[in-house]
């Protein structure tokens, strides 16, 4: 009886055992299994995150960021290459041009192609510090961009009302603006350590966002953005051009009661050669065209900016509903880095390309030529 008592007993747990390991081996099974199909749907989950390509909005947002990148960082990177070519000594409007190649570069990298990463990753890979000088170095660039077009009027502004005093100062006022410039957009940008940071969506997406829940906080927010980054330059821009209007009038109305007191200044000016003739008029043709090219880079700015800002700043007040319009209209607006290397190459086709323009000339126009060139802008 023991014996068979033993051998129940040995029976009843090698039973066991195998029962055990049935119900270990079904379970594993089971396990791998179910890890597969959740991987499986974690993959599908992902790839879906990284296409969201049925939205038309996002998918045209998308398409538009990457062809916009690679031309503005083209474009500027040319215009950099082109003024550090020319050899015809510092020209302060050399210098802002170059600043600004620099701010349109700096968006292209710091600000459209994040964005463009972006579109097509699931998550936010970095942590929240990184997450922070993301948001930091896209406003410093933003700002910077914006404010020397502001730096740009102002330097045309001074040139015209001050010629001689500003040909005396030379470049050093043009580096001391730009340095402002950088200065202040850093500080302007220092908010965004505070207000961004790493955020989960509603689909489990870790994203690199402001981190302002109150409707009345982001209210404030994009109200201040807007006017630093629209009305104020604007404002700084229309005065500055509203000054230079006004100059020039004046010199105009100058010139012309002089020419009616001296009853021979119209046969002196015939006598005169070309060269005096242009230094006899209001302003200079380098001048001018200089001029012009700011006005084109700002209109091209507000052109640009001011559609999205008015769209985004109705949409935060509810005045009209929120959609995928703006994401949209927020991707085209850093069109103006990839216009102001187009503008800048444009206006200055006979500094940037002498060959073009290369034509049988006499000595005496080809010295006309240049001091028309080298004459300080």
């Amino acid at each position: 009886m023991a014996d068979k008592g033993d051998f129940d007993t040995e029976f009843g747990h090698a039973c066991n055992s195998l029962f055990q390991d049935c119900r270990l081996s079904q379970c594993t099974h089971i396990t791998n299994v179910t890890g597969r199909a959740r991987s499986a749907n974690e993959t599908e989950s992902h790839e879906d995150r990284n296409l969201p390509l049925d939205n038309p909005y996002l998918f045209a947002a998308h398409v538009i960021r990457c062809v916009l990148c690679v031309f503005i960082i083209v474009l500027n990177l040319l215009v950099i290459v082109m003024v550090l070519r020319v050899k015809r000594g510092r020209h302060r409007m050399l210098f802002f041009i170059v600043n600004l190649a620099i701010a349109d570069l700096s968006v292209g990298l710091l600000f459209v192609l994040p964005d463009a990463l972006e579109d097509r990753a699931p998550d936010w890979p970095l942590d929240d510090i990184a997450c922070k000088l993301k948001w930091f170095f896209d406003n410093i660039v933003m700002f910077a961009s914006t404010y020397v077009l502001v730096a740009m009027s102002f330097d045309r502004f001074y040139v015209i009302a001050w010629p001689i005093r500003s040909s005396r100062i030379g470049i050093r006022s043009a580096i001391i603006m730009i340095a402002t410039v950088w200065i202040l957009s850093a500080i302007m940008a220092s908010p965004m350590l505070k207000v961004s940071g790493m955020s989960v969506d509603d689909e489990s997406r870790r994203k690199c966002a402001l981190d302002i829940k109150d409707t009345l906080h982001l209210q404030i927010y994009v109200t201040a953005y807007f006017f630093l980054i629209v009305i104020i330059p604007g404002t700084a821009i229309a005065l500055c051009y509203t000054g230079i209007v006004v100059i020039i009038w004046r010199k105009s109305v100058v010139k012309k009661h002089r020419n009616q007191k001296n009853d021979n200044s119209e046969q002196s000016t015939t006598l005169k050669p070309a060269s005096m003739k242009r230094s006899s008029g209001i302003i200079s043709k380098a001048k001018f065209k200089s001029m012009m090219m700011t006005f084109v880079i700002v209109c091209t700015y507000i052109v640009c900016w001011f559609p999205f800002f008015t769209y985004f700043i109705l949409q935060v007040y509810g005045v009209i509903d929120k959609n995928d319009i703006s994401t949209v209209m927020h991707a085209t607006a850093p069109l103006n880095s990839a216009a102001n290397p187009l503008i800048c190459i444009v206006f200055n086709l006979r500094l940037f390309c002498p060959s073009l323009f290369v034509r049988k000339t006499t000595r005496k126009e080809d010295a006309v030529s240049d001091n028309t060139a080298q004459e300080d802008v």
